[in-house]
């Protein structure tokens, strides 16, 4: 059984995968904050929901970011915890990854098709990473043709020209979706049934190669969090 959770976003999500890659649990709920509380009872709900206990997972998979930065360090450090005391191999799955694996999962877009996954980063900047889809029956459905960078709102039509052939059509996804579409006509959103949350990164991580499985995955922050200690505080 493979147990995969994604708090970096405005969810908190947990999901079940058996070994024959049926989501056999899936939970997901809005959430701006608080992850931290909700995670390890949605766990345990999410066990009681596939009739199973912790004794039957053999794998964990998490969200490493970019997100919230609280978010993303509530997931990565449960996620190494969990595989401590279980004594069970981790892997970390980036939050654009899962946007991009819900269009593949989705079946919207033929292999080799162009994804743009693209999060809102607030302060008029947005986490941008360029996929090539590829089977998803078959090996990891996706290849990363520009890594995870924060752009600037202003500059992502400059980024995406340096990344993607001109006038090819690219499939955008995520919470910046709307906003860089209406500047660049090669963007269309993508409108998808599967929700990019924890059950993709179950089918995501279901497809890494071995290496995949560090034990260790890291948070990716792409700038430093929002948030600063008052005057004389370090």
């Amino acid at each position: 059984m493979l147990l995969a959770f994604d708090t970096t976003l405005d969810l908190c999500s947990v999901a079940l995968l058996d070994n024959a890659g049926r989501l056999v649990a899936h939970i997901s709920r809005p959430m701006a904050r608080g992850h931290a509380e909700a995670l390890v009872p949605m766990i345990d709900e999410a066990l009681r929901e596939a009739a199973t206990g912790m004794d039957a997972l053999k794998r964990i998979a998490v969200t490493t970011g970019p997100g919230t930065f609280t978010g993303v360090r509530v997931g990565v450090s449960a996620a190494r915890g969990l595989a401590l005391g279980l004594k069970l191999p981790v892997a970390g799955i980036t939050s654009l990854d899962m946007l991009a694996g819900a269009v593949v999962f989705s079946g919207a877009d033929r292999e080799g098709s162009k994804i743009l996954a693209a999060i809102d980063a607030r302060r008029n900047q947005a986490y941008l990473a360029l996929y090539e889809a590829g089977e998803a029956t078959s090996g990891y459905p996706l290849r990363c043709l520009a890594a995870p960078a924060v752009v600037a709102l202003e500059d992502a039509r400059v980024w995406l020209n340096g990344n993607c052939a001109a006038g090819e059509e690219v499939r955008v996804m995520g919470s910046a979706a709307e906003i860089l579409s209406a500047q660049d006509d090669r963007l269309r959103c993508a409108t998808v049934d599967l929700t990019p949350d924890a059950g993709v990164v179950a089918r995501l991580a279901a497809c890494l190669p071995a290496p995949g499985w560090t034990g260790k995955p890291r948070a990716l922050y792409l700038r430093a969090p929002d948030a600063k200690l008052p005057a004389g505080i370090k």
